[in-house]
């Protein structure tokens, strides 16, 4: 026996409902051109996670794209089965919106699904409004539009500037800054008979100097070689360097600087004269230090003076022929490291120049750094193609609070003695391994020494104010995600394995992480590590070990707390995430929060949601796919002002190299 598949009619009008009232009266309008976009849901699961009360996922299979005709009708004959109904705002006239643009249609169920199109009578600025940003960041305008009645409307309006500067997609607003310098915007609303303006202050980011000469560069403020000259200007404390570029944040390592110097002086397009004054500065940098002590295994030889402006001691009395204090406790330093590090830990010795044994320390005045590692002689592997070099390592003389260091002269130096050793222990595996993987895990071994002193936690407001940039700009901040990969895959062995790992020929961090973690987590990688560490981020205290000593929170693109929310279209880069948050709103009391959302195609995304409990904060993750088959999907949190005090919506960019991704979100009450 043959079964007939059964069909139906998805159908209905799309007008402009004059009068308010939602009904379609005979002197009202219908709207032609309209489009609505038509899914089928073919997959309906309840969320594979821990503590998944009353969340369900939708996958759907995008099926058709229809238009209102002149009558403002549209049709779509379909199998019978659950659908979703998508009206287009952006295809609405301008200072047009409705109260729910997407629409479930059940099983069975026939009836027209029509759209009463109403005028935007207000706009709000919105709780999530920032009237202040940082260069480099993206502004996402948050407004909630109403009609005459109260009602909220996903409206489709226009945003735009005055300012050639600023380059507005949908809702979201970047700064394409010509120079590197504060400024004030004003981004203007259009809702066609209700317009208005909101005025914004951009200010330079509250980093060191070495992150905003980075920032500059790659906004392209200035070009490669200015980049160079800036950071060698910064190195060398040059009273050129441009009070923008200055900051009140020490450098944490002067290391990364020096390795782009060096790289630039073997450039073919190198400036001759840059490379002239880089040259002279190598050969200048240490001064001259008329004293050398050696520590007590005998390993270090520590150069310092008594005399002049960098002089370790302070006081006149000072018996000019013992050993300062200072100096002495450089040495224990030195030596409780490399055992912990080398000794017990098994990390590589760092490698020493020939004819000699042990390392070089220079203790001087390094002027707002809090220590620097140099290479000195290199070597190649031939059989893996890499190099390694030895290296001598420089520390600060007093660690004064008037060069901007928080913490004790002793506590300064301490971590910098594990933070710089650890550099030289890079150099014997692979010197050129990736810059932010080498701060991260140099910063990383740090506080697994020293633990109790945290200098890195001043460090990690840049990584948690962007998470919209890619992990590989993270600097000292990407020690977050050294500590997750430590806490979560096996201690400080998998931090060993990836090093090895470059020792091998892997010269892309990122790959030599995903082989190790592949080692490590059979069936997991590096992408399935980095979305389970962006729902962590979300709430450091419950998953990091020090997570409650972190003070800077990760930044949301939005914050909601009225709804509908309009489609909005965000963009990342490669290995990062958004985090968007949906308040419990008291007009969710008793109904169900519905999120969509929508990625590019063909990309490897993360997408998941964290839920926080309204009893005791703690979070929940619930994770989401949206790969193959499926163009969207949506989630329903059931009653969520019942269990939770807010929903976090956490998309990840899992790519390793593409950048630019764009997603699109929503956000409405059923």
């Amino acid at each position: 026996m043959i079964r007939m598949r059964s069909y139906k009619v998805i159908h209905g009008i799309v007008f402009d409902d004059a009068n308010n009232n939602g009904i379609r009266d005979k002197s009202e309008m219908p709207l032609e051109g309209v489009v609505l976009n038509i899914y089928r849901v073919e997959e309906v699961k309840k969320a594979n996670a821990d503590n998944e009360e009353g969340v369900i996922v939708y996958n759907e299979k995008h099926i058709g794209r229809v238009v209102t005709n002149s009558w403002g009708e549209y049709s779509l004959v379909v199998s019978e089965g659950l659908y979703s109904v998508n009206l287009d705002v952006g295809t609405l006239p301008v200072g047009k919106g409705v109260v729910e643009a997407n629409r479930f249609i059940g099983a069975g169920y026939k009836r027209s699904i029509d759209f009463a199109v109403k005028d935007v009578a207000e706009i709000q600025v919105g709780d999530g409004f920032k009237s202040k940003a940082y260069l480099g960041d993206d502004i996402v305008l948050q407004p909630v539009f109403k009609d005459s009645s109260g009602s909220k409307l996903v409206a489709n309006v226009r945003l735009a500037s005055d300012d050639d500067e600023v380059e507005v997609d949908m809702n979201r607003c970047s700064i394409k800054a010509n120079a590197f310098k504060e400024k004030e915007i004003s981004i203007k609303i259009d809702a066609g008979k209700i317009k208005a303006s909101y005025p914004i202050k951009i200010e330079l980011p509250e980093v060191c100097s070495l992150d905003r000469i980075n920032l500059a560069s790659r906004m392209g403020v200035v070009d490669e070689h200015t980049r160079i000259r800036l950071l060698l200007q910064a190195l060398s404390a040059d009273k050129g360097l441009p009070d923008e570029y200055r900051s009140k944040i020490p450098i944490k390592s002067g290391t990364p600087m020096i390795e782009e110097l060096v790289r630039y002086t073997g450039r073919q397009d190198a400036d001759s004269e840059l490379v002239k004054r880089i040259k002279q500065f190598f050969s200048n940098s240490i001064p001259k230090l008329d004293r050398v002590y050696t520590s007590p295994s005998g390993y270090f030889r520590i150069h310092y003076t008594t005399t002049g402006p960098n002089s370790v001691v302070s006081s006149r009395w000072y018996s000019r022929t013992a050993v300062p204090l200072y100096i002495q406790s450089i040495g224990k330093a030195f030596d409780e490291v490399k055992k912990f590090t080398c000794e017990t830990r098994g990390f590589r010795t760092p490698l020493s120049d020939q004819g000699k044994k042990g390392m070089d320390v220079y203790v001087y005045d390094l002027k707002g750094k809090y220590g620097v590692t140099f290479s000195s002689e290199y070597h190649n592997d031939k059989k893996y193609n890499t190099r390694v070099a030895s290296s001598y390592i420089c520390i600060d003389n007093n660690y004064s609070s008037s060069k901007g260091f928080e913490k004790s002269r002793e506590e300064c130096m301490t971590v910098t003695v594990a933070h710089e050793f650890f550099h030289a222990v890079q150099y014997a595996y692979n010197v050129d391994a990736d810059s932010w993987w080498k701060e991260a895990s140099a910063t990383w071994n740090e506080d697994e020494i020293y633990t109790g002193v945290n200098d890195y936690v001043r460090y990690l407001e840049k990584f948690f104010s962007a998470p919209q940039k890619t992990l590989e700009n993270s600097g000292y901040g990407g020690v977050v995600f050294a500590k997750f990969l430590s806490e979560n895959y096996g201690g400080y062995e998998i931090i060993k394995r990836i090093w090895e790992y470059q020792a091998a020929g892997y010269k892309n961090s990122v790959s030599a992480i995903d082989r190790a973690i592949k080692d490590v987590s059979p069936g997991s990688d590096f992408g399935v590590a980095f979305d389970i560490f962006t729902a962590y981020n979300f709430n450091p205290e419950q998953y990091y070990k020090e997570g409650r000593l972190w003070k800077a929170k990760v930044a949301l693109q939005g914050t909601y707390d009225a709804y509908p929310v309009a489609a909005t279209k965000n963009r990342m880069d490669h290995l990062a995430a958004n985090y968007i948050l949906f308040k419990a709103a008291p007009e969710l009391d008793g109904r169900n929060l519905k999120i969509a959302i929508d990625g590019s195609d063909k990309a490897r995304w993360g997408f998941k949601i964290q839920k926080r409990n309204a009893s005791d904060g703690k979070c929940n993750i619930t994770n989401i796919s949206s790969e193959g088959y499926y163009n969207r999907t949506e989630i329903i949190v059931d009653d969520p002002r019942k269990r939770y005090s807010e929903i976090c919506l956490i998309p990840a960019n899992l790519e390793k190299e593409r950048d630019g991704l764009e997603y699109t979100f929503s956000a409405d009450i059923l």
